[in-house]
């Protein structure tokens, strides 16, 4: 855990330097001079002055910035040499574009070097799980695991991350995907699907690879542990609260009470979970048997409904200071029985616009019972879940009539037993990765080729976020949740660590150029307008713009600072 936050913070720390030292070195080259470099912001704690310019360390030395000589409209300016707004306003963007040219520039080299070093990424060969085949628009097109998509819409893809961007950034009309089996080029037309992964089009395949399901708590969950297992040890709290709920049941309106019961079920499943796991345990085998991903898992434990069986776990021997120390520990753990229902090929007598492939519903969702009230089959509707379960025990492989509220379906029925442990499942895989030659002459192609291709889609991403077909809220992060994905890219290793580093460089240089008040975007707007036109904007038109752009960017930054914590707790 320590160790993944010190790498988090180092990879802010570097971009961000990085970005202002540009900025810098540009000023020096056109004769701005800088008052102040600071590594960190506040107080300095070491300070050197070298020429005209202070360098300084701060105590929290994460990011910097530099204070140009003659940088404030607010002021009135002498007109000496060295300031910035008294240099011409084309040359003086250069200082302005030094930063965003400096992250650039460390993009680059920082993917050169992985190419150099021999790391590839993960290769164009896809994987298609079996439990999520009906609902795969790849699967049901043809595609099968184990094929390679060369192409989407014609344009060549040699890896996975190709794959996924040409897909993602589609408007989720059909595409046209190349791929090889055996040997032999073939082609088909796919339609994605638009109504998952927060307005992302996907096609439903995933990298091919070594895959192990990870067991995941929130720090709320295992804080939460943490103390109950000290002062709070047979849970007389939740007794206590819940008979002060039963004596006033009456007064709470109904929501609220299915609200907290939904809480409390949760809550009981994670509590359970972590008297046996821990956060980051890797699940290998159930009952000696090898297991690769969720839906494997929950198959195999539904096996051993309600019994207690040695699950073989991967574990983290130091979880705070090291992710890479682990041991192999076996532990027994009830298995919690479970229920899937599965409606295969619904069918609408008149409208075959309305049939769907796939419909399941689980017998451990705290909202079962409602949602079977407004499901019935044939002449019978059920009111419990457990009068369901024998239904569905009864005809399990047949076709029946269904009713959904008032629409009414044909649909194979089918009852799949399942097992649960009780903790929020994630996955972790070991790609199959491309086969490439390493040349210098090939690294520089492809770290250009992947600056190119990084900056191309986040220029399509906030086109696409910004005319509503991709959700902000499911796929902006701020400072918070990129600090999460940082550390998990640690996990992975060193080299998907400079990966994400060199990604998040080349992505600061792009929000920077974005045409945004108090950006650098922003001010090469107004330096533009002062050549055209020959003068600056009013001095209280400007203090309105960046008035405005602080408040859009201070908004923006608790937006997805807010989900990045709502996701992490």
């Amino acid at each position: 855990m320590i160790i993944l936050i010190l790498g988090a913070v180092f990879m802010l720390a570097v971009s961000i330097f990085i970005h202002e030292l540009g900025h810098l070195l540009c000023g020096k080259l056109v004769g701005v001079e800088a008052r102040i470099f600071s590594l960190g912001y506040g107080k300095g704690i070491w300070k050197k002055r070298i020429g005209k310019t202070i360098y300084q360390i701060t105590a929290i030395p994460i990011g910097g910035y530099v204070l140009f000589k003659g940088d404030d409209y607010g002021k009135k300016l002498r007109g000496r040499p060295g300031e910035l707004l008294g240099t011409p306003p084309l040359k003086r963007m250069i200082p302005v574009l030094g930063g965003p040219f400096a992250n650039l520039v460390l993009g680059f080299v920082l993917l050169f070097f992985l190419d150099l070093s021999g790391d590839s990424p993960a290769s164009n060969k896809i994987f298609i799980d079996a439990a999520n085949q009906v609902n795969s628009p790849a699967y049901q097109a043809g595609l099968r695991s184990g094929d390679r998509i060369i192409s989407v819409n014609g344009k060549r893809t040699e890896n996975f991350e190709e794959i996924f961007t040409n897909i993602s950034l589609t408007t989720g009309d059909p595409v046209q995907i190349g791929f090889e089996r055996d040997g032999k080029e073939k082609s088909l037309e796919i339609i994605p699907n638009v109504y998952s992964a927060g307005g992302r089009p996907t096609i439903g395949v995933e990298p091919f690879g070594e895959r192990r399901v990870i067991a995941t708590f929130t720090y709320a969950e295992q804080l939460g542990h943490g103390i109950a297992q000290v002062l709070d040890k047979d849970d007389k709290s939740t007794q206590f609260f819940q008979e002060k709920i039963e004596e006033r049941k009456k007064e709470i309106p109904e929501e609220v009470l299915k609200i907290r019961e939904k809480q409390e079920r949760e809550q009981a499943l994670r509590k359970r979970a972590l008297s046996y796991l821990r956060d980051g345990d890797m699940i290998l085998k159930v009952g000696g048997v090898d297991v690769h991903t969720i839906p494997e898992l929950q198959a195999e434990l539904g096996k051993h409904q309600n019994e207690t069986i040695p699950v073989l776990v991967d574990r983290k021997s130091y979880p705070l200071f090291t992710p890479w120390a682990t041991e192999l520990t076996t532990v027994n753990i009830p298995v919690l029985g479970a229920h899937v229902f599965e409606f295969y090929n619904l069918k609408h007598p008149k409208f075959s616009e309305l049939n769907v492939p796939y419909f399941r519903l689980d017998s451990y969702d705290p909202e079962i019972e409602n949602r079977l009230s407004n499901l019935k089959i044939e002449e019978t509707s059920f009111q419990k879940k457990e009068d369901f379960i024998t239904y569905l025990g009864r005809v399990s492989g047949e076709n029946k009539t269904i009713w959904i509220g008032n629409m009414k379906y044909s649909a194979d029925l089918k009852l799949k037993p399942i097992g649960l442990l009780g903790f929020r499942p994630s996955m972790k895989f070991t790609a199959d990765k491309q086969e490439r030659e390493t040349s210098i002459g090939g690294a520089f192609a492809s770290a250009s080729k992947k600056v190119y291709d990084n900056v191309t889609t986040t220029l399509t991403g906030i086109k696409l976020l910004f005319s509503g077909l991709m959700s902000p809220k499911e796929n902006l992060s701020g400072p918070v949740g990129i600090v999460q994905i940082a550390g998990l890219s640690l996990e992975y290793g060193w080299a998907t660590y400079v990966d994400f580093v060199a990604k998040i460089s080349l992505a600061l240089m792009v929000m920077n150029l974005l045409p945004i008040p108090m950006a650098d975007g922003g001010h090469i707007v107004l330096y533009t307008y002062e050549a055209v036109t020959g003068r600056p904007l009013p001095r209280k038109a400007i203090e309105v713009i960046f008035r405005l752009g602080f408040f859009f960017l201070i908004g923006l930054g608790l937006y997805v600072s807010f989900n990045d914590v709502m996701r992490i707790f």
